[in-house]
Order: C-alpha cells, then sequence, then structure tokens
C-alpha cells in the first residue's frame, strides 16, 4: 500500500506491517517493512520513523526499515543518509547509500556495513 505524504514524500507498506503517523513529521513503525521515498527536506526540518526501540532521523532519502516481532530494527538505505540512533539515542550511526545498519533490543545501532544493490529486496515495485 502506498501512501503520498504532502510535501513530504512517499511511504510503501509491504503486507502484513504495521504502522501509523502519530504526526505529519513522525511515522511509528509497528512491524514489518516499510519502504521510504523522503524528498529533501530544508536544514530546520527531519522526518523521523521510530519503532520501539530505534529512530530514523531523515531530511531526504530513500531507505527502508524492517522491524521484527521482537523489535529489532534495521535500516538499509538506498540513497541519501540517514541517522540512526537507539530509542534512548545513546549512540548514533550515519548510515549512507548501500549501507545497513542493526539496533537489537536493548542493544545500540551497529556499524553501518556496505551492501550491494542486489542485496536489497525490492518487494514495492
Amino acid at each position: 500500500r502506498s501512501i503520498v505524504v504532502p510535501n513530504l514524500g512517499e511511504v510503501i507498506v509491504s503486507p502484513n506491517s504495521e504502522c501509523k503517523f502519530e504526526n505529519d513529521k513522525l511515522l511509528e513503525q509497528i512491524l514489518g517493512e516499510i519502504h521510504e521515498k523522503i524528498r529533501k527536506l530544508p536544514p530546520d526540518d527531519v522526518f523521523k520513523v521510530r519503532s520501539l526501540i530505534a529512530v530514523d532521523a531523515v531530511r531526504g532519502t530513500q531507505f527502508i526499515t524492517k522491524v521484527e516481532k521482537d523489535g529489532t530494527t534495521t535500516l538499509t538505505v538506498i540513497d541519501g543518509e540517514v541517522a540512526f540512533s537507539d530509542i534512548k539515542k545513546k549512540a548514533t550511526m550515519v548510515v549512507r547509500k548501500n549501507q545497513r545498519s542493526v539496533v537489537k533490543p536493548g542493544g545500540l545501532p551497529t556499524e553501518p556495513v556496505a551492501i550491494e544493490q542486489n542485496q536489497i529486496p525490492k518487494w514495492w515495485k
């Protein structure tokens, strides 16, 4: 299901996923995979995706967030960069194009690792 967010971009929700908008700048992701395409935002503006254990802060990029049943949150950046933090903001990793980072329950974001474009499942296409 595709959701167009005025003046922001598009959020594509995969089957069997759960999410809700808290407001026009915050998406709460509960379970599953979401593909976000967020337009370039002004320096003082940010869009956030939050799970129970992690937060993505975005200013314009294309990325996928996946939340598993135990809360493990995986961020994969397709284009641009995303600041990826644990929910308590003890640590933040900048994840760039063709990189992935993971936050497990009670943990901190892993160092971003490089991935190949063919490792990214294109379920939204």
